[in-house]
């Protein structure tokens, strides 16, 4: 009897209904699968149940079956529950059959469970699973004992096919008792179906949504996929570069056709979760700038000016693409002619932002907002110079004192005095460049960060040197606010002084700087830059690259791990560098330090 399913086959028209083959499916998933047919179309249907799963068919052929209603289908189950005893009794949920379900429940005690939509067996116990209530779902258990009736939902599976499946097929010897021919079928009546079919429907409100979809906000389930595919790998950090300058007619982004293509599917992946708001900083502090109404008002300077982009009389404007016109009201007229930079989008939301991209990181679908307010800020820097008047000092400074400050870059290595650093100029093989950064060179609170990691190169006995004047500002803070001129002036300088001092990595990924003693050309040992100024790191590491000039670029926390963890050295070997460094805070001097109580132990690596 082991999960032996016996299911019901209704007969329509001298045909198996499509609802019992789908449960006739299901029970040939879970076990021996049975069929049951009755009527007068019974024996001409029963050999081809054997596709659709059957392993057996009992056929009883009378034509009682069709005349009356349940009463004689159930005594002949019943009869057959004499003589078998399956494991489960499946039916279709229609009419006739949740009633002849509900009889043999009542004559054999057998145990029903209606709504079933999935079942499958664990061990030698039925779990059925019921829809309850809306969304909540339910595991019904039905007893091992004995034969259990499911009535199955309409579509819960699918009709499976089994070619060249034949069924043992027998013949039914049942007597049909008098007292079951009571309901009379005097005759049956179909009301003709007016509009579509479930079937037709489902395909009718699948292309509506589809044709409403692009005109919606749902557009990004579409342009989605799309945005995170084609999302940008390059560094975080590093700004688009704008190319030929000199030869450009327009400079950054004030319409939305000069952003790329990319720029612009973002607005349409954009879900409007507002996730890029609550992060940013600049918002958080009641500045006037959203993320996402950066990007929205991006794509709704698209749509309003479309139809200028695509123009009058192109195909997509007559079939509706190119939106529609702004010409009903005084309101709609000055949408539809208001610039993009300064009227959709407030230049002082552009100036806002700090270009930290949170908003970036926080995105669920790969949009990239700072990219779009820099062009913007480029095209209010370089061709309106419209800014903000606190800049201007930095502008100058920059250009004139190659650092943010009117202060002479002549002492930008003054930190530096006393404490034995050299210059590049004076130590041009030094395998270590340290990148101080104006920071660190001007500010007096940086100053100490610059002459501890000095102090800290200088125990750890590291072959480095500082650029002093040689070094200038790397440009980044003229390159965020939109004034990619300068910072391309100040990058191009800076990379022909770290190139000769050979510090360009080649395609090989190798550097070096030939000494007077070698080969000029020729790399001789690997050079590091070091710096402990993040924006100066993220500069010459992700975005002096675009012009040229690729180096191996390290933190200065990074370098000293390297130099001083555990995995480079012993823990002897790091005490004898930690009491070294005790010694120099403590204001001993270098000769001190490098006592015979402070040398390093045996098998200490450079």
């Amino acid at each position: 009897m082991a999960n032996t399913i016996w299911v019901l086959v209704e007969l329509e028209q001298g045909q198996p209904a499509r609802s019992s083959l789908e449960v006739l499916g299901k029970a040939a998933q879970l076990g021996r699968a049975e069929a049951i047919v009755l009527g007068s179309a019974a024996a001409t249907v029963a050999p081809t149940l054997g596709e659709y799963g059957a392993d057996k068919v009992y056929v009883h052929a009378d034509a009682i079956y069709d005349q009356y209603l349940t009463l004689p289908a159930v005594d002949t189950i019943s009869e057959l529950l004499k003589q078998h005893q399956p494991r489960l009794l499946m039916l279709a949920y229609t009419y006739e059959l949740r009633d002849l379900a509900a009889r043999l429940n009542v004559r054999h005690n057998m145990g029903l469970i209606t709504d079933a939509a999935d079942l499958h067996f664990e061990g030698e116990t039925l779990q059925v699973t019921v829809p309850w209530g809306g969304q909540n779902v339910v595991t019904v258990t039905l007893p091992s004992a004995g034969t259990g009736i499911v009535l199955t939902l309409p579509k819960a599976f699918a009709v499976e096919h089994h070619a060249g499946k034949a069924a043992e097929i027998e013949t039914l010897n049942i007597t049909l008792r008098a007292e079951a021919q009571k309901m009379k079928i005097v005759d049956r009546i179909e009301l003709p179906i007016e509009g579509p079919s479930l079937e037709d429907a489902s395909v009718i409100v699948v292309f509506a949504f589809l044709s409403y979809l692009p005109r919606s906000k749902h557009l990004h389930l579409m342009a989605t996929p799309f945005n995170v595919f084609f999302e940008n790998y390059a560094p975080k950090g590093a700004l688009p570069l704008m190319e030929n300058l000199e030869e450009r007619e327009d400079y950054g982004v004030s319409k939305p056709e000069q952003f790329t293509w990319k720029q612009l599917l973002d607005g349409y992946a954009c879900t409007e979760c507002g996730r890029c708001n609550i992060v940013c900083p600049a918002s958080n502090t009641g500045k006037p700038l959203f993320p996402k109404e950066i990007i929205l008002g991006v794509k709704e300077a698209l749509f309003v000016q479309s139809r200028e982009i695509l123009g009058e009389n192109t195909l997509w404007s007559k079939i509706g693409v190119a939106g529609l016109p702004a010409d009903e009201t005084a309101e709609e007229k000055k949408a539809h002619h208001e610039p993009m930079v300064g009227g959709i989008i407030s230049t002082d939301a552009l100036w806002a932002c700090t270009t930290c991209q949170a908003c970036m990181e926080i995105c669920p679908v790969a949009i990239e907002h700072v990219p779009k307010i820099v062009d913007m800020r480029r095209h209010l820097v370089m061709e309106e110079s419209d800014f903000p008047q606190e800049v201007t000092s930095l502008f100058n400074n920059i250009e004139r004192n190659f650092n943010p400050w009117e202060i002479n870059n002549d002492t930008r290595a003054a930190w530096a005095s006393g404490l034995g650093v050299p210059l590049m100029s004076e130590n041009p093989d030094a395998e270590v460049l340290y990148w101080v950064g104006c920071m660190g060179s001007f500010d007096q609170r940086n100053k100490q960060v610059a002459t501890a990691v000095a102090k800290i190169l200088k125990a750890a006995e590291v072959n480095f040197a500082i650029l002093g004047p040689e070094e200038w500002c790397t440009g980044d803070p003229a390159r965020r606010i939109g004034n990619e001129y300068l910072w391309q002036m100040m990058a191009q300088q800076n990379i022909e002084t770290l190139n000769s001092y050979g510090f360009n990595t080649t395609v090989d990924h190798s550097n070096g700087h030939a000494s007077a003693s070698a080969v000029a050309g020729v790399a001789m040992k690997p050079r590091t830059i070091i710096t402990a100024c993040p924006h100066c790191f993220n500069t010459i590491k992700n975005e002096y690259p675009q012009l040229g000039g690729t180096y191996e670029v390290v933190h200065h926390t990074v370098f000293i791990e390297w130099r001083h963890g555990d995995e480079a050295q012993s823990q002897q070997e790091l005490l004898l560098w930690r009491r070294r460094w005790s010694c120099l805070d403590g204001g001993k001097d270098w000769q001190t330090c490098q006592s015979s109580s402070y040398k390093r132990g045996p098998g200490y690596g450079s």
